[in-house]
């Protein structure tokens, strides 16, 4: 259930944006992969060729992309019709050579959509809205360490004029993370945690664990409950 929430998800994002998903896409970021296999719901051509964190769908294979990495592609230059960035970075300072590769490789025309989870915006919430705060107001080094990984909103915006693409527009996007009967996902949860949540001992995470499951039985709707996290994307033009 929670894949193909997901799924659908991303596709209807990428839908929305008025971009060109029928030539060369390209995927790059964390979970390449599993983004693009679910954005074939937009049009997006079949996966063409795939590292570890970039992607190329097109109409045809023979993409090397074994060595290939967000700041390095190895593709040629002018050779996508869009490039999708999503978490392509493991902090702040990584974002710049990122964007640069995408305006390298993108064809002039070509859109650029660069994807990232607003942690801003999960601190300044309420756990009714986005669980996750729980663990960041308890433990300030986990939201320390989940802010230096996902660099903020207006970083991106910078970057991306600062690299050459033109005509930004942001927009929010509602990730789903989990969906399932409440017992499981408090199962989940307590395995798997939040990101962050590996600098975190063991009696700090029940404590939070406590507080959280009278919120998600309060919340659930016919017992199913659903956890989502903001993203903010910014869509641009090379």
């Amino acid at each position: 259930m929670l894949t193909r929430t997901a799924s659908s998800e991303w596709s209807r994002l990428i839908a929305s944006l008025d971009v060109n998903t029928h030539g060369v896409t390209v995927v790059v970021g964390a979970q390449a992969v599993r983004l693009a296999d679910s954005l074939q719901g937009s049009g997006v051509h079949p996966i063409a060729g795939a590292s570890d964190e970039v992607v190329v769908c097109a109409a045809e294979e023979g993409y090397d992309l074994e060595s290939a990495t967000p700041a390095s592609t190895g593709l040629p230059d002018d050779s996508a019709d869009l490039v999708v960035l999503a978490h392509a970075w493991s902090g702040r300072t990584d974002v710049e050579p990122a964007l640069v590769e995408a305006v390298r490789i993108a064809r002039p025309g070509a859109a650029v959509v660069v994807c990232e989870l607003d942690v801003g915006r999960i601190l300044r919430s309420r756990p009714a809205q986005y669980p996750s705060v729980l663990l960041y107001t308890a433990e300030p080094a986990a939201a320390a360490l989940v802010m230096d990984q996902h660099p903020d909103p207006g970083l991106l915006e910078l970057t991306a004029v600062r690299v050459g693409i033109r005509a930004g527009e942001v927009t929010r996007f509602e990730r789903t993370v989990r969906q399932a009967p409440v017992d499981e996902y408090l199962a989940d949860v307590a395995v798997r945690g939040w990101r962050g949540a590996d600098v975190v001992d063991a009696a700090e995470a029940d404590a939070v664990l406590a507080r959280l499951e009278p919120i998600v039985s309060r919340l659930a709707r016919d017992g199913v409950y659903t956890e989502t996290e903001p993203w903010v994307v910014v869509r641009g033009w090379v």
